[in-house]
């Protein structure tokens, strides 16, 4: 009998892939980045921001929400809820109406 050589993988892809295009499309990553001053933060923002237009879970459960999903579309999966506090508090901390001036003469031009 011949061994397997293939495992098949199971994850979830959902709403994510369709706001992917979207996020940058607009900038918002690279806005954020330069509100909250490092890309770490700004990616944490953009990974809260998902969970709350698809699923909306807790703080502390951000990280088994991102479990089944493919990690390019959750940045790794790698964020737990001290680094989603600390982006949050750096976003407080920030000038958050410059952070909704797109750098582009605005998002809705395109929709």
């Amino acid at each position: 009998m011949q061994a397997q050589p293939f495992q098949l993988q199971r994850q979830v892809l959902g709403a994510l892939p369709i706001f992917d295009p979207v996020i940058e499309r607009i900038g918002l990553l690279p806005c954020l980045t330069q509100a909250l001053g490092q890309a770490r933060y700004a990616e944490a923002i953009l990974l809260l921001l998902k969970n709350i237009l698809v699923e909306r879970q807790a703080l502390y459960a951000i990280r088994q929400w991102t479990a089944p999903y493919d990690p390019a579309l959750v940045y790794g999966g790698k964020y737990g809820d001290d680094v989603l506090a600390r982006a949050l508090d750096r976003l407080f901390e920030s000038d958050r109406a410059s952070v909704w001036c797109w750098p582009r003469s605005g998002p809705m031009r395109w929709i």
